[in-house]
């Protein structure tokens, strides 16, 4: 299993990015961005996870759950080709045609579809036009380097 820690010196190193941890000292003494996070955890909500980012949250969450008591209970709904179970539950493993499962996943009854992390898959949905809202969360810091959300650029959308 993957060692992480939120906001860690750790996190996400992929494609040789050597900036881990920039974020944890917004989240632990800002008052707005604390505000902000409790609103959206407290929310009843399913998540949908790519396989990298699925990896690092099922590594920490299950034994951190009091932080966040809706994450254990949620349904994962993971993009993956290669990872098919975990401990983790309820989790569920998607594969093949990740937009039209998606899109069949949001016709369901249930909370709304939360995406954290998991920039590969983002840009699926945005490309397949499955986003409803995005929720950023900004920080007064530049890396200048990194994942880009928009990375080649995005197709052109207004709200319904």
């Amino acid at each position: 299993m993957v060692s992480y820690k939120p906001g860690g010196p750790d996190e996400d190193r992929s494609d040789g990015f050597a900036y881990g941890g920039w974020a944890a000292p917004y989240h632990d003494h800002d008052e707005a961005i604390e505000t902000a996070l409790n609103k959206m955890l407290n929310m009843p909500l399913d998540l949908l996870l790519g396989r990298k980012t699925f990896r690092y949250l099922a590594a920490f969450w299950p034994q951190h759950g009091d932080i966040w008591p809706g994450v254990n209970t949620a349904t994962k709904y993971v993009a993956s080709n290669t990872v098919t179970s975990s401990d983790w539950q309820p989790s569920v493993f998607l594969n093949g045609d990740i937009a039209e499962k998606v899109a069949k996943i949001k016709k369901q009854e249930g909370p709304d579809l939360h995406v954290w992390g998991s920039g590969d898959l983002l840009q699926t949905l945005i490309k397949h036009d499955l986003v409803d809202t995005f929720w950023l969360m900004i920080f007064p810091v530049t890396l200048g380097d990194g994942k880009r959300l928009f990375a080649e650029g995005t197709i052109r959308r207004h709200s319904r």
